[in-house]
Order: C-alpha cells, then structure tokens, then sequence
C-alpha cells in the first residue's frame, strides 16, 4: 500500500492507517526495509524523539537507506535535545571518534555527561575516560 503513495500523501495515510488501527504506534524501523524506514521518517519528523533517534541508527547503519551519518548526527542530535539518552551516547561517541562528525572531545564529554546523567554506563566509562585523557 506503501508504494502507492506518494511522498505528499504518506503522511495524511499514515495517520490514516493510525486512526484505524492498522499501524501501532510504537511500531518503529526495526528490520531496515523501506516502508519502515518511510514510516519511522514520519514520525521523527514530527518531533517524536524514539523515533528521531531510531531514524539516526538507520542512517548510521545503512538499514532502509543509505548510510549517511551527516544524517544520522542530523536525527541524533535532534533526539538528543529531548533528552534520548541513547541519542546523546551516540551523538558523543560520533564527536569522540570523529566518525561522522569532526572529532571533538569538549561536544563528545557533553554528550556522554547527558547521557550518562540518566544511568547509561557506557557513557559514564566514556566520560571518564575522556576526563583522564585530558588531565
């Protein structure tokens, strides 16, 4: 039904196929095809961050799309901002390796204190890390 629709109508459909019951809400990208990589875009584009920050996974991977991780920073740092603890691990770890984004280690211990200010322990072993290097 997807690939019947075009890019203008997808999101007055997806509504649609919400308010009826034939997509849950929760459902995300998961398998990487494109119908759900098309419907996890529509819902991060309109300020769900479970879905801006899953969005950000597929750019990065390369799942349902192509890998594009300007776009995968884009979406990351989008969730990030609404406290995606996940987003803000991943957003550091692009700035600490400088895989995707310039390598940048004041933005990279930003984003793993966010994170690590929620109980996320890899980016509190991040941080740390970071902190020792520096010192």
């Amino acid at each position: 039904m997807m690939e019947l629709l075009t890019q203008n109508g997808k999101a007055l459909a997806l509504a649609a196929l919400v308010t009826i019951g034939l997509i849950s809400v929760g459902h995300l990208a998961t398998a990487g095809d494109s119908d759900d990589f098309d419907v996890t875009k529509i819902y991060a584009s309109h300020g769900d961050a479970k879905a801006q920050y899953q969005l950000g996974l597929l750019y990065a991977t390369g799942k349902g799309t192509r890998e594009d991780l300007p776009q995968a920073a884009f979406w990351y740092r989008k969730a990030a901002e609404e406290g995606n603890a996940e987003a803000q691990y991943q957003l550091g770890s692009m700035y600490d390796t400088g895989k995707g984004l310039p390598q940048n280690f004041t933005e990279a211990l930003c984003g793993y204190k966010e994170a690590a200010g929620t109980g996320h322990s890899a980016a509190q072993a991040n941080s740390s890390k970071i902190l020792n290097d520096l010192s």
